[in-house]
């Protein structure tokens, strides 16, 4: 066998190998991304002032909404979502996905509280 054919099946070799592992590792991303999170009911979760989508990303993968802290990363950075995430307190259903969470984040989406003042009265 000659050399140049021996280089040339290990490089195509190589190159098949990366390609079957970019793709792995998109399919799991796509599937942690899209996999509703696991909640019996509604919980609240606080994004703070100056909190990345990356300590997001963590604080999800803590709670096993996620896989990798880093596909919270990348998906934000796709979307141009990573500076529009807003602080706040937001109410988190058991049928949404940390995908949809990202957009309902940037979207300041908040939990809002129903507060009544009876006429008359003083504080």
């Amino acid at each position: 066998m000659r050399p140049w054919r021996l280089a040339f099946g290990l490089m195509a070799v190589g190159l098949a190998a990366i390609a079957l592992a970019g793709y792995l590792a998109w399919r799991d991303m796509e599937q942690s991304l899209t996999r509703p999170v696991q909640l019996a009911k509604p919980e609240l979760f606080e994004i703070r002032p100056g909190m990345s989508v990356t300590s997001v990303g963590r604080e999800f993968v803590a709670r096993g909404w996620l896989r990798h802290a880093l596909y919270l990363r990348i998906e934000a950075t796709r979307h141009e979502l990573g500076s529009r995430i807003q602080a706040g307190h937001y109410e988190i259903l058991p049928d949404e996905t940390p995908r949809g969470l990202l957009r309902k984040f940037a979207a300041g989406d908040v939990k809002t509280y129903t507060i009544t003042f009876v006429e008359g009265s003083t504080f």
